[in-house]
């Protein structure tokens, strides 16, 4: 995901300022319907200005300063898995041992909990067996308040992921 160049100017000096939305489009192609689960880790583990599962770091200015965060959203209503008329999302905090019911609220993705898919609502069951995925995943994206960065020289935002696929 590329901003740009963004001026300092623009970012607040006093609280966090949020970017525009970016959008990217995942796709999972297995060789045949599998059951599986996503999750992320940091690659710029600790550079996240909030600590918590969902939130993942944009490394540190020159001056070793938090230079924001980001989260990646799954929207169920923008997924589209096999010939599925509707796909829901469920989780799992406990590596896949219970999982929440399934719903089409978007979710973060989380680097503790697993993400799955199912075609049931309301079903705790866990995700089905699935061959090819496809989304829409929206990048929320967070500037530290330039009082608390090193302005003096350009800032890289430099967000690193991977994302996982763990089968069930």
């Amino acid at each position: 995901v590329d901003y740009g160049k963004i001026s300092y100017k623009d970012l607040s000096a006093d609280k966090r300022t949020q970017l525009r939305d970016k959008y990217l489009d995942f796709t999972l192609q297995c060789n045949g319907p599998a059951r599986f689960a996503l999750v992320m880790h940091d690659n710029r583990d600790g550079s996240a200005i909030v600590n918590s599962e969902i939130y993942y770091g944009l490394d540190h200015d020159d001056s070793g300063n938090k230079i924001g965060l980001y989260s990646l959203n799954f929207d169920p209503t923008q997924t589209v898995a096999d010939d599925l008329a509707q796909v829901f999302r469920t989780d799992s905090t406990t590596g896949g041992q219970a999982w929440s019911t399934s719903n089409s609220r978007p979710i973060p993705i989380g680097a503790r909990s697993y993400l799955g898919f199912t075609d049931v609502s309301g079903s705790s069951a866990g995700p089905i067996a699935i061959q090819s995925l496809s989304s829409r995943v929206t990048i929320e994206t967070v500037i530290s308040p330039t009082s608390e960065l090193d302005v003096s020289s350009e800032i890289q935002l430099d967000g690193s992921a991977t994302l996982d696929v763990v089968y069930l």
